[in-house]
């Protein structure tokens, strides 16, 4: 468990350098359909990486708004939470 910790921590700090600094510049100037294809691949990657975090956010959002939000709502709303949570706490995130 920790050699996957490890690896995640490893990952996210490579992929907020190369990502913005590598990729970007590359898939700029191609077909949009390729960009676009390369974002939600990065996004999938980062989410699978950061359940902890959506599983968190859910919970945070359960606890202040009860039972305004249905399950599905909050799972909605939860990546939302999670990207500007970690833009406030100084993380790099970069949109294609």
């Amino acid at each position: 468990m920790r050699l996957l910790n490890f690896i995640k921590r490893v990952y996210l700090q490579i992929d907020s350098f190369v990502y913005p600094i590598f990729i970007l510049p590359i898939v700029a100037f191609q077909p949009a359909t390729l960009a676009y294809g390369v974002a939600v691949f990065r996004a999938d990657v980062l989410s699978r990486l950061k359940k902890d975090s959506l599983r968190e956010a859910e919970r945070s959002i359960e606890l202040l708004f009860g039972s305004r939000f249905s399950p599905e709502a909050r799972r909605h709303v939860a990546p939302a939470d999670v990207f500007i949570g970690s833009l406030v706490h100084g993380e790099t995130f970069h949109c294609a």
